[in-house]
């Protein structure tokens, strides 16, 4: 096998992007939606020492003006496994996912025109690390977008960035 693994080969398997909650109902199939940073190998036995998985907790709260209380609810997670090694070097993401943990439409009762809507947008892979030994990483875009039976929208992304090493995930 080849000793020195160019990062141009490391890849992202998967879909880019997909939703998670549409038209305020949670999808069915969100196991199923996963991606990965890792090389372009044939036998992905050789892609071995996976850790995890790490969780970030994300929250979308919304109260409209015409209500003082909190009318929407949405809580996700990222997970991601880390620490994956290719010929004992470097640290690759084998895979990569957000759950929905909740979806709380309170005011959906008095206003069905609310409509919630989740999405995930994975860029990258990047390489955090060195061409001789790459780190991982994918920037996992969480997005809420919520429109009002009044016509107002509230749109929230966080971006969160993780590591093929394990370090803390970055949020923004």
């Amino acid at each position: 096998m080849d000793e020195k693994l160019a990062w141009d080969v490391v890849k992202t398997i998967g879909e880019g992007a997909w939703g998670l909650v549409v038209s305020n109902q949670k999808l069915a199939n969100l196991t199923q939606k996963k991606v990965n940073a890792v090389p372009n190998v044939q036998d992905w036995q050789s892609i071995a020492g996976a850790r995890g998985p790490e969780e970030v907790p994300l929250s979308y709260e919304q109260s409209w003006y015409y209500t003082s209380e909190d009318t929407t609810r949405c809580h996700v997670r990222v997970y991601w496994m880390h620490s994956a090694t290719y010929q004992g070097r470097g640290a690759y993401i084998p895979e990569a996912w957000v759950d929905v943990i909740d979806v709380d439409p309170t005011w959906w009762t008095f206003a069905p025109d609310n409509v919630l809507n989740v999405n995930v947008e994975a860029h990258g892979p990047y390489n955090a690390g060195t061409p001789e030994d790459p780190i991982a990483q994918l920037v996992m875009a969480v997005t809420f977008d919520e429109r009002s039976a009044v016509g107002e929208q509230e749109t929230r992304t966080h971006h969160v960035t993780i590591f093929g090493d394990g370090r803390p995930a970055q949020v923004s």
